[in-house]
């Protein structure tokens, strides 16, 4: 078993952890990042970033490298349609806003999660504050007036090893097993209703070159057809529900290829499905942000519906909220205090939990 130490611990190597560990590096602070997962994500999830999440990143010189793979500019509408083959029935089109405007240098950029993680992982290793370790799994953590020490495991050869670290950073989404740990309450509906993410290839170019927008909304039950990739990577959203009989294992990929044929309208379409991922729609929000020396950020501390585009962009602002904060503290030019104002409502004294800033 191995020992290692580290000023903070991130587990989760989203958009909100390696955010978090690039704005911690920028300030001269090191971190070490775990993730399960073999790699960042392989699914279009997110598929938005606001004016104020392009601000935060726009320094780190990233911005180029995410706009090759975003969405055109002037296609930030939502259009109805029987299918996508067939009658459209009407179109919403927003204010531009992917202009920069009289307030800001940058402008919202339509990039999918898969992309935006592998250009935010690209940019992260060049940092030599930061360490990253993918199959990698946080076991364990216990608390102490200095810091946090956390067993984690290598999935590949289950070797485990012990980090210590003065603070954690929750990153690990919206099942986060570190908020479980801290027996942090979410509050609001934890279930609104199930859905199905369909991730497929197919060349649309000539249903879409004219018309390009962010999702293609089916009048026929369809689902949304949304934009995941240039013009051959599409994402279907469908919800399903479980009262009605309907369970995940009833979405097996003959259904799945269906299902794209029948939101495109064309029954020969040829298509080859990438990956399919399940997920539930909630509206909740941690009842603190904060247990000692533990922090709650992204998904782990609060869970958006999809409609908005509010989940990655809260949670790398919470990234950017509270990086500097912990790089004060851990430099000593801020005092321990200042940790509280991440998340003062509801946030315990130190006195309550017991555990020193």
């Amino acid at each position: 078993m191995t020992s290692l130490e580290f000023p903070v611990l991130i587990v989760g190597a989203g958009p909100v952890g390696l955010s978090a560990a690039i704005d911690l590096a920028r300030w001269g602070v090191r971190s070490l990042i775990v993730e399960r997962h073999p790699s960042t994500t392989d699914h279009p999830k997110a598929r938005g970033f606001f004016t104020r999440t392009m601000e935060v990143l726009r320094p780190w010189g990233v911005e180029s490298s995410l706009r090759a793979d975003a969405l055109p500019s002037g296609a930030f509408r939502f259009i109805w349609v029987e299918t996508l083959a067939g009658r459209e029935i009407g179109r919403v089109e927003p204010p531009r806003r992917d202009v920069p405007g009289p307030h800001s240098p940058t402008y919202i950029c339509m990039a999918a999660q898969d992309a935006f993680e592998a250009v935010l992982h690209h940019h992260a290793v060049t940092y030599p504050e930061i360490e990253l370790r993918f199959s990698n799994e946080l076991t364990a953590f216990e608390q102490d007036s200095g810091g946090v020490t956390a067993t984690l495991r290598t999935l590949s050869s289950a070797e485990a090893h012990v980090v210590r670290a003065s603070y954690l950073i929750a990153a690990d989404g919206a099942s986060s097993r570190i908020r479980e740990w801290s027996a942090i309450k979410m509050l609001g509906p934890g279930e609104l209703n199930q859905n199905i993410n369909i991730h497929f290839r197919a060349e649309l170019a000539e249903w879409v070159r004219d018309r390009p927008a962010v999702g293609y909304i089916s009048a026929r039950g369809n689902g949304t057809l949304l934009w995941a990739h240039g013009t051959d990577r599409w994402l279907i959203l469908r919800s399903f529900q479980l009262a009605n009989g309907e369970k995940p294992e009833d979405f097996t990929p003959e259904r799945c290829l269906a299902l794209a044929r029948r939101a495109v309208g064309i029954p020969a379409l040829p298509v080859e499905l990438i990956n399919i991922a399940f997920w539930t729609r909630t509206a909740q929000v941690a009842e603190r942000f904060r247990g000692g020396r533990v922090f709650l950020t992204g998904d782990a501390a609060h869970r958006f519906p999809p409609t908005g585009g509010f989940g990655a962009n809260t949670g790398i602002q919470d990234a950017h909220n509270l990086a500097w904060k912990l790089a004060g503290v851990l430099h000593g030019w801020a005092g321990r205090s200042l940790l509280d104002t991440y998340a003062r409502k509801g946030v315990p004294s130190l006195r309550q939990t017991g555990i020193s800033a």
